[in-house]
């Protein structure tokens, strides 16, 4: 094939896609009737093998938390559980055996004999999450967000007050994943803080009930549920307590609850319970309120420091139909004014103050 130059079209002229005498391009019908004269066959992409991956992904070990004291059992401590007790407060397995199967872990609603002490709720990874709010004028009060991917916009439809407005810039448009109460940051400028940590990585971070979740180093929240592992007529769910119990300090309006167990109202945690946190021994309780009180302008921190760092403890516990109370004060601490009852039933609620501060207990 010659150009319209007169000049003989080879493999280079082709190749550059124009004759080389003149520069006039060579068309695509042109190039396949030259790459024909030629013999070149016709270019093809080259082949990609799909990689083969040899080793299977590591699975995630699982984890129950202990009915009694909501201690998360792994590893060891699981295997302990399964064919006994709690490695930490002795609380026997009802149901002891084999583990469950991944299949019977499933988040299906299980059959209950209508006694309500087998088959608690069940709640699964994508139904809507309850928060309550303990920052600025909506403080103490439940909002509910959808699971998955929240941002910017769902917290704004969600919190509602003026106050939010500016707060809210520093929440990234996909800031975090929740779903059964398990969160995983999404690569958000200003951060999550799960008990004062921040969260990193792929892998969901659990979301335990009464622990601060910090947006941004700005807003905060408090899940109003905890998922724990439980048997219920031979299967197994993730399950939600139905009674448990809600705190209130009135002079911030932070508010969190728990299920039965042990509640400090101290500042910082006891020794031996660190979690490493920013502030690593501060309860989450007292850490949320002096953010709240240090953000509002008629409120002052300072109030908090007149409670010890190691202060009052109760606890819980529940015994169907009702709940035992049982208060420690350490030696030389001041004593809560107020009566706190032995004995309670669910729907009770009481007050009492520790030293300048009030705290309104409901037992739900």
């Amino acid at each position: 094939m010659k150009c319209l130059c007169g000049k003989q079209l080879d493999r280079t002229d082709l190749l550059q896609g124009s004759c080389q005498s003149c520069a006039d391009p060579i068309l695509p019908p042109d190039a396949a009737e030259l790459r024909a004269e030629l013999g070149i066959a016709k270019e093809a992409p080259p082949e990609v093998e799909a990689p083969v991956i040899e080793n299977t992904p590591k699975e995630i070990p699982d984890s129950v938390d202990c009915p009694e004291c909501s201690a998360p059992l792994m590893g060891e401590e699981l295997d302990q559980w399964w064919t006994g007790s709690c490695a930490y407060c002795g609380e026997e397995n009802p149901n002891q055996g084999e583990p469950p199967s991944k299949e019977s872990t499933s988040a299906e609603t299980p059959s209950s004999d209508g006694d309500g002490e087998l088959g608690e709720t069940i709640l699964p990874p994508d139904d809507p999450i309850e928060l309550i709010v303990n920052i600025g004028p909506m403080c103490g009060t439940s909002i509910s967000i959808p699971a998955g991917i929240v941002g910017r916009d769902i917290l704004s439809a969600a919190l509602t007050d003026p106050w939010y407005h500016d707060h809210l810039a520093r929440v990234s448009a996909e800031h975090f994943e929740i779903g059964g109460y398990m969160v995983t940051d999404l690569g958000s400028s200003n951060g999550t803080f799960i008990d004062g940590n921040r969260i990193t990585g792929t892998q969901a971070t659990k979301l335990p009930s009464g622990t601060d979740l910090n947006i941004g180093r700005n807003l905060q929240f408090c899940s109003r549920s905890e998922p724990y592992l439980q048997g219920v007529e031979g299967q197994t769910g993730i399950g939600y307590v139905e009674d448990h119990i809600s705190v209130r300090h009135q002079e911030s309006g932070v508010r969190f609850e728990l299920q039965s167990g042990k509640i400090h109202l101290g500042r910082h945690r006891p020794s031996g319970e660190n979690s490493g946190a920013d502030s690593p021994q501060e309860e989450p309780w007292a850490r949320m309120a002096k953010i709240q009180m240090t953000a509002m302008d008629d409120m002052d921190p300072k109030a908090l420091n007149y409670i010890s760092r190691n202060h009052l403890t109760l606890n819980f516990s529940y015994n169907r139909p009702g709940w035992s109370i049982d208060v420690d004060v350490p030696e030389g601490k001041a004593k809560p004014e107020g009566e706190i009852p032995e004995e309670a039933s669910t729907g009770d609620s009481f007050s009492f103050t520790l030293c300048g501060n009030t705290f309104e207990v409901e037992l739900l």
